[in-house]
């Protein structure tokens, strides 16, 4: 909902609805990663350590960090998305309005 608060017109909503079943499709592979890590991996007592000991079994212990590193970083990504897009929500909808009414008052 937030992409749809903050977007500039109507076309980019349009555009994120036509791409979004190409999303979808991408995480049903990143599903289908993760029920083979959980065949590779038997046993496991942590579901969300999952690809990383399927990453851990299958190469060494060095691009297991490159790889950890990776999954660290790609969990900031949805944070900062959320943190743009409520400051487009606050300085569109509030800010905006508190200066125009500020500049008005001193005209």
């Amino acid at each position: 909902m937030t992409g749809v608060y903050s977007s500039k017109s109507a076309n980019t909503v349009r555009k994120n609805a036509i791409v979004l079943p190409i999303y979808n499709i991408m995480l049903l592979f990143i599903t289908l990663l993760g029920f083979a890590a959980l065949f590779v991996v038997p046993g496991l007592k942590n579901p969300n350590m999952a690809f990383p000991m399927l990453i851990s079994k299958t190469f060494g212990p060095i691009p297991t960090a490159l790889i950890g590193a990776i999954i660290i970083l790609g969990s900031m990504i949805p944070a900062s998305i959320m943190s743009i897009a409520s400051a487009n929500l606050f300085t569109r909808n509030i800010y905006k309005k508190i200066n125009y009414l500020f500049l008005t008052d001193l005209v």
